[in-house]
């Protein structure tokens, strides 16, 4: 009986050993994975990506074009226009001053990649923000409370009025998205929700409870009365809350914002004054020789979201390209090349000559 015991854990363990080493292996050469491989994965996933470019007024490369996918933070190009619109009907000064503290009370740590904290520090934020600055940090850093905060100014049904105006007709719910992370502490903790059971709620819930489940949350959290709400927020650890989460995000169509980013720069929706605020918070960080470039990205576990628009001395050209992994597997070597990938296809013609030319999509 010992030996048979004996014989099984060494099996267990050799077992364990050429799991840890076969991991160990996919993790170095997912490290190796550049651009080109993204290529690949088009070619071999064709239902799990959405791309559509305008150039120079015309649709010259289009795939699941009309596929919702879910946005992440790529949504936040809703909540510049409806800023830059606020700005200009004056019902929004960008230069008013916020007290930082005001401000942090919409931040969840751990919850949105650093991106807040980075924000601050890079830019040096003190005790007050201009609105403005707090667009920047939406915009160039991805901060989510930057975010909430401007949807909590500017009104739900400001931003929605933007979906409307551009026509984009598979836009789907606008809610506060930094804070819906709480929802499942809310359910937990104030619905007496079990943990096992979280997941299948928040399936259950239609689109507009959610929507206003995450609108109180809002104000909740403002009135600084959701303290044990973010407490418990390591409730969002588990995949398949993680899953569900990215499922009820804000959606739209890649076509819906490549259209939306062709219109703003290169329609005339926008004024001269309005496109120049816009330069000023929606610009990359880093160096590019566009005489425009507009860029937004967005990310979670299971999505990975990006729209452009770029104007130079050749071209006026708009870029959405949205990938969905279900099981979040390829998602985690994407995510390092990604950021190559859409430079890239932006700046380097012979690239994107490349995509255009290696897959076949019809026009």
């Amino acid at each position: 009986m010992l030996k048979i015991i004996v014989i099984s854990s060494l099996v267990l363990l050799g077992l364990f050993i050429i799991f840890i080493l076969g991991a160990k292996y996919s993790l170095q050469r997912n490290r190796k994975k550049t651009k080109d491989d993204i290529i690949t994965f088009m070619k071999k996933n064709p239902e799990d990506w959405s791309l559509s470019v305008i150039q120079n007024g015309e649709v010259v490369m289009q795939h699941n074009e009309d596929t919702v996918f879910p946005l992440a933070s790529t949504v936040k190009i809703l909540h510049a226009v409806a800023f830059i619109e606020a700005v200009s009907e004056q019902r929004l000064d960008p230069e008013e001053v916020v007290a930082i503290k005001d401000l942090n009370l919409l931040y969840i740590p751990n919850t949105d990649g650093n991106a807040h904290t980075e924000w601050k520090e890079r830019e040096h934020i003190g005790d007050e923000v201009t609105l403005k600055q707090i667009a920047q940090g939406m915009m160039k850093y991805s901060s989510n409370a930057c975010t909430d905060y401007l949807y909590y100014r500017l009104g739900k049904k400001a931003i929605e009025q933007v979906a409307i105006k551009y026509e984009l007709t598979q836009q789907t719910a606008i809610f506060p998205i930094g804070v819906a992370v709480l929802i499942p502490s809310y359910l937990h903790i104030e619905e007496q929700v079990t943990k096992k059971a979280l997941a299948k709620t928040m399936q259950q819930l239609t689109s507009e409870e959610y929507a206003q489940i995450a609108d109180n949350l809002l104000h909740k959290i403002l009135r600084n009365e959701a303290e044990s709400l973010k407490e418990h927020v390591s409730l969002i650890a588990p995949r398949k809350i993680q899953k569900e989460i990215t499922k009820r995000l804000p959606a739209a169509t890649s076509q819906n914002y490549a259209t939306f980013m062709y219109e703003l720069g290169a329609g005339d929706s926008l004024s001269n004054e309005e496109q120049e605020r816009f330069d000023e918070i929606m610009g990359p960080l880093y160096e590019h020789d566009a005489i425009r470039l507009w860029t937004k990205g967005g990310s979670t576990m299971y999505v990975l979201t990006y729209a452009a628009f770029q104007q130079n001395e050749k071209e006026q050209l708009s870029y959405a390209f949205f990938i969905e992994d279900t099981v979040s597997v390829d998602l985690m070597w994407i995510t390092n090349c990604i950021a190559d990938f859409h430079k890239s296809f932006l700046q380097d013609n012979t690239f994107r000559n490349k995509v255009c030319h290696t897959i076949t999509i019809p026009k």
